[in-house]
């Protein structure tokens, strides 16, 4: 009778009279024999954890090769710890809300099974309390809510994953600046005072924002008559040519940071009727929405009428549309000596073979030579450049004409002001 050797895990054991058989090899005598593996399919594809577990089978079999024998299951030991991620709004510099939105991102084999949540960096253990239990996933992602305490100030979130075997990833973090005051704004410009009266009907302001946290992201402009617009500038900003009617026009400055706080301060200037006898002669502002009357927001009320074009969104505010074809608003005859016009426009499409008018007024006669008027208008062999047609007569009653340009380089597709 032989005595036979296995080895198995470093340790030998002395077995008599049996063959033992270990998933491989059965030393017997002086030599190896093979034996099929049992335990292991190695035509299947395993799963990460079904990869972790391997089963090892001891057979005890006699000469009549009756088998004995029991399965012993062992598990390999797991040390690698979860690797994972925080971004806290998207990764946005500032807040001015001290509830925010996190984002988590983590992997692990074995599964992610839990996070932890902490405003200081001290890592904890795998058992400690508030790790926040998740469905084990080895690719684990999710977006939750979480409330820093108050006060602005830079505010740091770190995160720690773990796993089921209770490997705990490196710290992460993120950090954002939490921001709840609002920008101080200051009118200076015509005066630093609550109310100011004009005979004017334009006005120009100028004044200052400050904040000191987020710092000022940009400053508008607007008042209860419909006008908007941003200024020009931020610490230090300015507004020009605001149109002002008789009567109270409330203006209204606003700045905000970069945290999304606005402060604001206002002026009401009044415009006395006096103010009306010369300049601004005709305003349309366009912001009725509705109906077929285009007002005339002057205080001389040559109120236009809207002929086919429809309301649309403007510059600022409100808007008309036209089709480019039989489309416009005619207007109360006006008549001056000197005349300057201006419009904001946008146009959809170039116009190659006739004239396309913006705003225009004319003194028609069969005879060319007896018209009279201007255009604010693109020529269709140059649809790119805008011109200020002027047809008027000189001291001795010759026809003269006079002609300013601007080239667009590209008039279609956004808003010019001319």
């Amino acid at each position: 009778m032989k005595f036979a050797y296995i080895r198995m895990l470093g340790c030998f054991f002395l077995l008599f009279p049996l063959f033992f058989i270990l998933q491989g090899n059965i030393y017997a005598g002086n030599s190896w024999k093979n034996c099929d593996t049992k335990g292991i399919d190695t035509s299947k594809t395993y799963t990460a954890e079904q990869q972790s577990w391997y089963d090892q089978r001891m057979i005890d079999q006699n000469i009549a090769e009756t088998v004995y024998g029991s399965k012993k299951t062992l598990k390999t030991l797991d040390t690698i710890a979860p690797q994972g991620s925080i971004v806290i709004n998207g990764g946005d510099a500032y807040t001015n809300s001290t509830a925010v939105k996190v984002s988590l991102l983590a992997t692990d084999d074995e599964g992610i099974t839990g996070y932890y949540f902490s405003t200081n960096n001290v890592t904890p253990s795998a058992t400690a309390e508030g790790w926040a239990n998740v469905t084990p996933s080895p690719a684990y992602g999710a977006g939750v809510s979480y409330t820093f305490s108050s006060g602005d100030g830079r505010k740091t979130l770190y995160i720690w994953y773990k796993d089921a075997a209770g490997n705990i990833s490196n710290t992460v973090s993120d950090s954002i600046d939490l921001d709840t005051t609002a920008p101080v704004v200051t009118i200076a410009s015509p005066v630093s005072g609550d109310t100011y009266s004009t005979t004017s009907v334009l006005i120009n302001l100028g004044g200052s924002a400050s904040d000191g946290g987020s710092g000022i992201s940009h400053v508008t402009w607007s008042t209860d008559r419909g006008s908007r617009d941003l200024a020009s500038g931020t610490t230090n900003w300015t507004v020009a040519g605001v149109s002002l009617e008789s009567g109270n026009t409330v203006i209204t400055v606003m700045a905000m940071d970069g945290a999304g706080n606005t402060g604001s301060d206002t002026l009401t200037v009044n415009v006395s009727a006096t103010g009306l006898t010369k300049g601004l002669k005709a305003v349309y502002s366009f912001n009725e929405g509705s109906g077929t009357t285009a007002f005339d927001t002057s205080g001389y009320a040559n109120n236009g009428i809207i002929s086919g074009a429809t309301w649309a969104t403007g510059k600022v505010g409100g808007a008309l549309k036209f089709n480019g074809v039989d489309n416009y608003v005619s207007i109360p005859r006006m008549n001056y000596e000197e005349v300057s016009v201006s419009a904001w426009f946008y146009k959809n499409a170039k116009d190659t073979t006739s004239v396309d008018a913006v705003i225009g007024g004319w003194k028609w006669d069969l005879d060319i030579e007896l018209e009279e008027g201007f255009d604010l208008r693109f020529s269709p062999s140059t649809p790119d450049t805008i011109e200020f047609v002027l047809v008027t007569k000189n001291a001795g009653g010759s026809r003269l004409l006079k002609t300013a340009k601007a080239n667009l380089v590209n008039s279609v597709g956004s808003w010019f002001h001319a």
